[in-house]
């Protein structure tokens, strides 16, 4: 092989760092996505090398370059930022004691460097998304007060708090690594030899290659040999592979979208949908060469980057009703798209991807709310298999993205056949549970509405579900029954309401019968109706749990009609 196209060393990771003195997270690649446990998973075990003194390999790293003095990671970059994090831990640990010296060399060697004539730099530099964040954990000395303020003002879910949440855990790594020593000076020297063993013992494979192009045929090659790398990873190399210098910038513009747009979801799961939304059912083994069959040369990935840039905007916006997206439809859509959110029905979402392309928005509105009524009746009925919905939907998506199916009523037709009737849901609704307290405050407001036309839209902040009768009083009532069966019963739906916030402080406090005259007060007319049926039997067991769950599935065809 020409020694242009790669070439492999092992490194220490430190000496890495050094030696390369620049590198860069390319700008299509994912933010940082370690949560607290992988950080806390991978310092734990560098932290155990160390005590053992033992060298600790922590695998292969694929780099591109050097363009202008710069390297470019394509794949290592979680535990590269890591590795740096933990520098700039025992950097901020040793300024903070008065080490000065020992933590302006350990910044020079592992975190920035000034180059001749310029200005000083990171010596890693994330995506765009994350640039500044890191930068800023990297090159300033920090506090962990001031960790903890940044973090708190980051987006819990966000790439930005993670960073934050990561280096916290390595400061908390390097403290605990500080506190092995008897005085400060042992303490500083038991850190100078961790910097050291990340340097010269923590192992890794440096694979350096002359392209992006390069890289592909190297991720395709490790896949091929059973080592597992998703489909976001090898597509993006493939996308790159395949473009000539016309369509390069234009495909990393696109790439870059997708990347942004899609942060907080699971990459492959995306892609999976969006080729289900258009071609259908796919395994995820597959998916790869699926898509790699269908989008050849140039030309061909230059198209799905297109594609996909696309897609990507409409399936953040599923999991976001105020997203730009929705602006030119109504409230309904907004209003149902919460709905299906809260049932779960991921098996939607190819079906939602292909609508909002091919209908109007007056067709997509109708749609939505015909799939809320099929899903609530699809969970509700039996212990019906997710997988029949799942091919069902993936089939609809497709017609719907070839035209076979070009209205909203022609696509729940193709539905029908897995749908349970009005018979089958009122049958098995009378004996539904729900444990999740989301989905049933749904599913009480959505009857609730049906048994009170024109009922105020619910807004989640203001109510909370009851146990309309607790543990403890069924208990009474049923001291031979087993223990498992009296749960059952508990968490039936005809044993819970929604409550208003300020009722439901009062009724924590109350005993029954107590509990019955707050539910008086409710503005929801099926929690009022409650006291009145107590008060006919003066008391709430089997009889009335079972007569309140009926009255509530025959009102369920109407809460949820086809």
């Amino acid at each position: 092989m020409n020694p242009t196209y790669l070439d492999a060393k092992t490194y220490g990771v430190g000496e890495l760092i050094t030696h390369r003195k620049l590198l860069r997270v390319p700008v299509h690649q994912r933010d940082y996505a370690w949560a607290r446990e992988d950080v806390e998973s991978f310092v734990d075990d560098l932290s155990s090398a160390f005590a053992g003194n033992e060298e600790y390999f922590i695998g292969l790293f694929v780099l591109v370059g050097p363009r202008e003095n710069v390297w470019e990671v394509l794949d290592g970059q979680q535990r590269l930022a890591t590795i740096t994090l933990l520098y700039a831990a025992v950097r901020d640990w040793l300024a903070q004691e008065g080490f000065s010296e020992d933590a302006e060399q350990v910044e020079k060697e592992f975190l920035g460097v000034r180059q001749l004539g310029g200005s000083y730099s990171p010596r890693l530099t994330l995506n765009t998304q994350n640039a500044g964040n890191f930068t800023k954990l990297v090159l300033d000395k920090t506090t962990r007060e001031m960790l903890v303020s940044a973090k708190r003002e980051a987006s819990p879910k966000s790439s930005q708090a993670r960073l934050v949440d990561a280096a916290l855990t390595c400061r908390k790594t390097v403290n605990g690594l500080a506190k092995d020593g008897l005085s400060l000076e042992a303490q500083a020297a038991r850190l100078s030899a961790f910097a050291a063993f990340l340097e010269k013992k923590v192992k890794v494979v440096c694979l350096d290659v002359s392209s992006a192009a390069n890289a592909y045929v190297i991720f395709e090659s490790l896949n091929d040999r059973g080592h597992e790398l998703s489909v976001w990873d090898l597509l993006r190399n493939y996308l790159f592979g395949q473009s000539d210098e016309g369509h390069l910038s234009l495909v990393r513009r696109c790439w870059d979208d997708v990347a942004s747009a899609i942060a907080s979801s699971d990459a492959d799961d995306f892609l999976k949908v969006f080729w289900t939304s258009r071609f259908g059912r796919v395994q995820r083994g597959q998916l790869f060469e699926k898509l790699r069959g269908r989008y050849a040369g140039s030309e061909g990935a230059l198209l799905l980057a297109q594609q996909l840039q696309s897609a990507a905007r409409v399936y953040s916006a599923l999991g976001e009703r105020e997203s730009e997206v929705w602006a030119p439809y109504g409230a309904t859509t907004r209003r149902y798209l919460t709905d299906l959110q809260v049932l779960g029905s991921r098996q939607a979402r190819p079906v939602l991807l292909a609508a909002q392309q091919a209908f109007a928005s007056d067709e997509f509105e109708r749609l939505l709310v015909a799939l809320v009524s099929v899903f609530v009746r699809y969970q509700t009925v039996g212990q019906l298999r997710t997988g029949q919905l799942e091919i069902a939907c993936a089939q609809a998506a497709k017609d719907i993205s070839s035209g076979r199916l070009p209205t909203a009523g022609a696509t729940i037709a193709s539905l029908r056949q897995i749908v349970p009737n009005d018979h089958e849901f009122v049958a098995d609704f009378e004996v539904h549970s729900e444990a999740k307290d989301s989905r049933c405050a749904y599913l009480l407001f959505a009857l609730e509405r049906a048994a009170v036309p024109g009922t105020a839209p619910l807004d989640p902040a203001d109510i909370t579900v009851e146990h309309i009768a607790p543990a403890k009083h069924i208990e009474a009532l049923l001291r031979n029954v087993p223990e498992g069966d009296v749960a059952s019963i508990v968490g039936r739906l005809g044993n819970k309401c929604i409550l208003e916030l300020s009722l439901a402080r009062k009724l924590q406090n109350a005993r029954w019968p107590s509990r019955l005259a707050l539910m008086v007060d409710s503005r929801f007319e099926l929690t009022r109706r409650i006291a009145h049926a107590a008060a006919r039997t003066a008391d709430w067991g089997i009889s009335q749990i079972g007569a309140r769950q009926s009255e509530l599935a025959q009102l369920a065809p109407i809460a949820w009609p086809l």
